[in-house]
C-alpha cells in the first residue's frame, strides 16, 4: 500500500494486499557503496535517528519480464492521518 506522506510517498508492504505500487526498478553498479549512500539519503540504519522512517527490505518485484528480488525501502512509522494512494503511483 502507498501513502501520501507530504512531500513524498511512503509504501507499506502486506504480502495478502491486491493493490500493486508502480515504480522503477534499478540495477546498481558498486551495490554496497551505493545502498550505503542510500540508506543515509533515507535516514536508515543505526547511527540514524531511530525508530528509522524507512526501512530496506529484500522483496520480490513484479516486472514486465517477470518476478526479480529487489532492495526495497518500506515507510516504518505509523500511516494515521496520512491518505492512502489508491492508484498505486505517486504524482507529487
Amino acid at each position: 500500500m502507498l501513502y501520501n506522506i507530504g512531500e513524498y510517498p511512503g509504501a507499506l508492504y502486506d504480502p495478502a494486499a491486491t493493490e500493486r505500487i508502480y515504480g522503477d526498478v534499478l540495477l546498481l553498479n558498486n551495490d554496497a557503496d551505493v545502498l550505503t549512500n542510500l540508506d543515509d539519503y533515507e535516514g536508515y540504519g543505526h547511527n540514524q535517528p531511530q525508530p528509522n522512517e524507512f526501512i530496506r527490505v529484500t522483496l520480490p518485484v513484479d516486472t514486465a519480464s517477470g518476478t526479480i528480488i529487489c532492495q526495497v525501502y518500506l515507510y516504518n512509522l505509523p500511516v494515521t492521518g496520512y491518505g492512502q494512494i489508491t492508484s498505486g503511483r505517486y504524482n507529487p
